[in-house]
């Protein structure tokens, strides 16, 4: 029993070194100045690898997600609707190694970040 527990610790550990999910720093701009008393939501994007994740404090509708690449070739958008309680994943298909640049637009605010893919 005590071999199956060591087994399975090794095996945790060993996935774990391959797979990381690093934050992305997202700056905000905010899309128009009267609206500076709104309440913003709070936006954390995290990545691995091609996968990203976005998570919120509040339920956001409408938010369009561009990722472009070092050239400026967009590579990914969509409008999706983000909820508190489960993360937005999605997947950059084909993307190569490289560096590029997450931008999520909601009606208040655009939130913008750049990341690697190694």
């Amino acid at each position: 029993m005590k071999k199956l527990i060591v087994l399975l610790s090794v095996i945790l550990s060993m996935t774990s070194l391959f797979a990381e999910e690093k934050k992305i720093e997202l700056n905000k701009k905010i899309n128009d100045k009267e609206n500076i008393r709104s309440v913003f939501i709070e936006l954390i994007a995290t990545q691995d690898d091609s996968i990203l994740r976005l998570y919120t404090d509040k339920f956001t509708n409408k938010c369009r997600i561009t990722v472009t690449d070092g050239m400026g070739q967009t590579i990914y958008t969509e409008t999706v609707s983000i909820i508190p309680e489960s993360p937005h994943v999605f997947t950059l298909d084909n993307a190569e190694k490289g560096m590029y640049q997450l931008n999520i637009e909601t009606d208040e605010a655009t939130y913008y970040g750049i990341f690697e893919i190694l």
